[in-house]
């Protein structure tokens, strides 16, 4: 893993093999995301990584940072939409707990079941096994 302070190339980036659309778009969102952030990590998440995409497919991105910034954001990268989650480790523990009350554990499922596209920091290594442990075992709903 690299320093925090180290300017980041896209090179670094380990990218799934997708079709060349869908490739172009993913590596255009990765340099956005890079313009604009040091993170921690960036996972590649949804049907579009996983090979199963449809005409209402957009690729999501979960970027970890550090600070207390979080945002979402919404794009087109090479006509394809995407969504990208920047949140902080805090702010993510945070979904996962929420999101196991509600019974939809949506960020655990990015998390645990995405592609790592960049890892700077064994804590987005520790948030995926906290993922990968709340899927594993999920909370009985009231």
């Amino acid at each position: 893993m690299v320093g925090h302070s180290a300017t980041i190339d896209i090179s670094t980036c380990a990218f799934p093999a997708l079709s060349p659309r869908y490739d172009k778009a993913l590596r255009e969102a990765v340099q956005y995301i890079l313009a604009r952030h040091s993170p921690l990590g960036i996972f590649a998440c949804g049907s579009i990584v996983r090979g199963t995409p449809d005409r209402s497919s957009d690729l999501d991105l979960y970027v970890i940072i550090t600070g207390n910034k979080r945002q979402r954001i919404q794009r087109f990268f090479n006509r394809v939409p995407a969504e990208i989650f920047v949140n902080p480790p805090r702010a993510v523990r945070g979904y996962f707990e929420n999101e196991a009350e509600a019974g939809r554990q949506l960020t655990a499922h990015m998390l645990a079941t995405g592609h790592l596209l960049l890892c700077r920091d064994n804590r987005v290594l520790t948030l995926r096994r906290e993922a990968q442990r709340l899927l594993a075992n999920p909370r009985p709903l009231s």
